[in-house]
């Protein structure tokens, strides 16, 4: 299977680089419109393995998507359901899906996952066009295309909570673009829309504020740029949008009494997520990650094109139209810089944090293109560099197809699909999603796994409370202990069950040991015992 998916990628490779030099030879008879369909399609087929794999790639869009069943089931945001680092709107977006496809499973991720970049691209693809040409836009999606077609990161391949922060990020440095390259004409609309997706970031993924906040000052930018021509529209329009979403989100807060939840889930915890090292030290990791092998095909290229960019940037021209470039490159700098640092941060070597810099380092290396490709020799550079990196792509493809590790579950789904009864909740304690996603079942407690437990030991007091009252509110008719060899977690001498006193107390009371299958300790409700004993003829 290996050798067949390696052929089948490098038969894409193959005939994306032929019909890239076919097209760009008829530069002038392919619209923008047909080539955004080409890229598209090629994007489809070089994911379509992806799609046929109804399984966890990456242990993220497992998560959300159990969150996304629970929210199907009206759950309410933090009170019933803990996004750690994600915002509520990253599961949010795949209920659509879920009802699209008839349930909640990972082919919705592999779906959202699609959609979402597609636009990231699509948008990238407009951004370019609109400052430069192009001309210009095709060269850089060449390359970002053959990025993901080429990169063997599993991090690349599936659903994370990066993907819906960085689609409207795109859309916003679009509409941005598009305000600033016409700002005589009307843009009232576009001032809505970015305000609002600002607005909406933060609900998101609180990791991409510092990215919305260069956005915002670019705005304010524009906004001055707007009132000394005494036009006070486009203000009204844009804080309208900027204050919309946050103030829907207050008054659900409100509504629901859940600000203390808010505050110590979203807010407080996320603000120290992260180890506990110098700036200096965490910014040298990013040149670290470029050493991945499985990274490098874009991402030296954007190296490379940024330092060559900030190099040839400051260049004077008497054009006035070049004068107006440099401004807006100070913009996309500020934001490329900005990126660093925002998947930096952490300490945590996470790959798709990446998202945050891929498709935006796009628009800085345009900078460079267009002073190296256009003022000079073009179809000369162009062609050496397709052909570089087409070879590199073909040199470190390697695509591989996550073997499934959980297989072994089967016996313990049927179990719970057999016993469980409609709206009844359950509870795995450990890190696996599937038992929620292969039984459609909505979690009965707001931590969906014990991430918090294990990476925020100095809150582990306030979890254990907050974890004993969500088991009170939505009484779970069945607790599993996932902490078996085929989990994420396994040492239950580490952070099982046993390791917390009142947790243990509560499940004790409340509850009573069905079975242990598979290495799952199953506990049922005490109510729910004798007939759920009875059913399945247990001795």
């Amino acid at each position: 299977m290996p050798h067949i998916n390696k052929i089948y990628y490098l038969f894409i490779v193959f005939f994306f680089v032929v019909s890239f030099f076919t097209l760009k030879k008829r530069n002038y008879e392919v619209s923008d419109k047909n080539f955004i369909l080409w890229f598209i399609l090629f994007f489809f087929i070089g994911k379509i393995p992806y799609f046929f794999q109804n399984y966890s790639i990456g242990l993220d869009e497992g998560l959300m998507l159990a969150q996304s069943i629970s929210l199907q089931k009206g759950m309410i945001f933090w009170s019933d359901v803990d996004f750690t680092t994600s915002g509520p709107l990253n599961s949010m977006v795949l209920i659509p899906i879920n009802f699209l496809i008839g349930k909640a499973d990972y082919i919705t991720c592999r779906i959202a996952f699609f959609i979402l970049n597609s636009l990231s691209l699509i948008f990238t693809f407009l951004t370019v066009s609109k400052i430069y040409d192009s001309s210009i836009a095709r060269i850089l999606i060449f390359f970002i295309l053959l990025f993901f077609l080429g990169t063997t990161e599993p991090d690349f391949q599936h659903y994370s909570s990066e993907l819906l922060s960085v689609t409207m990020l795109s859309i916003s440095i679009y509409l941005s673009s598009k305000i600033y390259f016409n700002i005589t004409k009307k843009t009232f609309k576009e001032f809505f829309i970015v305000g609002l997706l600002i607005g909406m970031l933060p609900f998101a993924k609180l990791q991409s504020i510092p990215l919305a906040f260069v956005i915002f000052l670019f705005s304010i930018y524009l906004l001055f740029l707007d009132i000394k021509r005494n036009n006070f529209k486009s203000t009204y329009c844009f804080f309208v949008g900027l204050s919309m979403f946050p103030l829907i989100m207050v008054i659900y807060i409100i509504h629901y009494n859940i600000f203390d939840d808010f505050l110590f889930l979203y807010l407080q915890e996320n603000l120290k997520y992260g180890k506990d090292e110098s700036f200096l030290k965490i910014l040298f990791r990013f040149i670290d990650w470029f050493k991945m092998k499985s990274l490098n095909i874009h991402l030296y290229f954007s190296l490379f094109f940024i330092i060559l960019s900030l190099c040839l940037s400051n260049i004077n021209h008497k054009n006035k139209i070049d004068i107006k470039f440099n401004i807006y490159n100070y913009f996309i700098l500020l934001y490329t810089l900005t990126s660093i640092y925002t998947i930096t941060k952490s300490g945590f070597p996470f790959y798709h944090y990446f998202y945050f810099f891929l498709f935006f380092s796009c628009i800085l290396n345009a900078n460079f293109i267009h002073r190296t490709f256009v003022l000079g020799n073009k179809n000369k550079y162009v062609n050496i560099t397709i052909l570089i990196v087409s070879l590199l792509s073909v040199i470190y493809i390697n695509p591989r197809i996550v073997n499934n590790p959980r297989v072994y579950n089967t016996k313990t789904i049927r179990l719970v699909n057999t016993v469980k009864k409609e709206n009844d909740s359950i509870v795995v304690w450990g890190w696996n999603f599937d038992y929620y996603i292969k039984t459609q079942s909505p979690q009965g407690n707001m931590e969906n796994h014990i991430a918090r437990f294990f990476m925020w030991s100095h809150s582990n007091k306030i979890m254990t409370q907050k974890y004993i009252l969500s088991l009170k509110k939505h009484s779970p008719f069945l607790i599993i202990d996932g902490m078996t060899s085929y989990s994420f977690f396994s040492d239950r001498s580490f952070i099982g069950i046993d390791t917390f006193p009142k947790i243990r107390h509560y499940i004790d009371s409340n509850y009573t040991k069905l079975c242990t299958l598979e290495e799952n300790i199953i506990y049922i409700r005490n109510d729910r015992f004798k007939e759920v004993k009875d059913k399945l003829a247990i001795k």
